[in-house]
């Protein structure tokens, strides 16, 4: 089922009852409903729509919610552009998307494809900042998703960078 938070909330005989550590922990709630962390919208005909990480959702200081997984669906369709992590920033104003390129070809003009992007995205979505990842590919999991805390590391790191330059 679907929380009223939008959290994916499943149960039944396949989901642990709980983990080891110095007892047995439950997974699970009082109900016995096991809180995913996975967001969606339920659809028509009982579908579920996934929308992303609860975890990675953005709220920005209007309290309005940013998908990353939509930005970056739409920034990965733009000629150039390899694929993408956004991350959410503290900026001036509250949290804000942030974007990380990883680009098919270095002579690609980023912020035109930044502009393209930003075209098909909502006024809340707008992406105002972005960076070009220096490697190869992103750190990624065993199971090849992006690992988001390093980047958004890293872009802490660019941001200090720029100030101590400033």
């Amino acid at each position: 089922k679907v929380a009223t938070n939008g959290e994916i909330l499943v149960r039944g005989d396949n989901i642990s009852p709980g983990f080891w550590s110095g007892g047995v922990r439950s997974l699970t709630d009082t109900e016995g409903w096991l809180h995913t962390g996975d967001l969606a919208r339920a659809g028509e005909g009982g579908h579920l729509y996934f929308q992303g990480r609860q975890k990675d959702v953005i709220v920005t200081a209007a309290g309005v919610n940013i998908h990353p997984e939509d930005l970056e669906a739409v920034l990965n369709r733009q000629e150039g552009i390899r694929t993408s992590a956004v991350i959410g920033v503290e900026g001036r104003q509250g949290p804000e998307p942030v974007a990380v390129l990883l680009l098919r070809d270095a002579s690609l003009d980023a912020a035109a494809a930044v502009a393209n992007a930003n075209r098909e995205l909502a006024a809340h979505q707008q992406i105002r900042h972005w960076f070009i990842w220096p490697e190869a590919d992103f750190p990624r999991t065993p199971t090849q998703k992006v690992r988001k805390p390093a980047v958004a590391e890293w872009i802490r790191s660019q941001a200090q960078a720029a100030e101590s330059d400033a």
